[in-house]
């Protein structure tokens, strides 16, 4: 994702899920998602959420729900356990509570660029997570201050969970092969 605060925003809140692309590094499993917010105005219960969405834009996970305040900075959102594969493309994305005027709003912030695929669509944020996503405006200049933390390796996904259960088998065999040979051992010294 992209780390550093942007200068720019749009409103979270007003105009519904924003999204980006960013394709991940190694395999792991998610930790958190982070995005660069700010209340303006006043908002009963501000608050975001954000989430994991394949590159089809169909809904893989969601975070816990955070609170947002007047301070312009990277709010946490704990998102555990989504498998990462390596070098796989995924959207971020974060939604806010909902605002009737854009003068009282949650603000996601971003930086001017090229060549990134983020959009919106405006599905009200107390429904649920659209599945899939479809961007009602798509914008290739907004670098939206949004990323993922995730701890390499860590994933149990498909494939891994299937060589951990290998393992796992392979161990209980050999475990169990010597405790045979230890207990016919005894026996034969009894």
């Amino acid at each position: 994702g992209y780390t550093s605060q942007g200068v720019s925003y749009a409103s979270s809140s007003y105009y519904g899920l924003h999204a980006q692309l960013f394709q991940s590094g190694v395999a792991g499993t998610s930790d958190k998602i982070s995005a660069c917010l700010q209340l303006a105005g006043t908002l009963t219960n501000p608050s975001g959420k954000t989430a994991f969405y394949a590159s089809s834009k169909t809904y893989l996970s969601q975070s816990s729900e955070t609170s947002i305040t007047t301070t312009k900075q990277f709010y946490d959102f704990t998102l555990s356990g989504q498998s990462i594969s390596a070098s796989t493309n995924y959207y971020l994305a974060v939604h806010s509570t909902p605002d009737v005027d854009v003068s009282n709003e949650i603000r996601l912030y971003y930086d001017t660029t090229t060549g990134v695929d983020t959009g919106r669509d405006t599905t009200v944020y107390a429904s649920l997570w659209p599945n899939p996503f479809v961007f009602d405006a798509t914008y290739t200049t907004r670098n939206w201050s949004i990323y993922a933390t995730y701890t390499a390796g860590g994933a149990l996904g498909p494939a891994n969970l299937k060589t951990y259960n290998t393992n796992l088998k392979a161990n209980i065999k050999s475990i169990n092969t010597n405790l045979i040979a230890n207990v016919k051992t005894l026996n034969t010294n009894a």
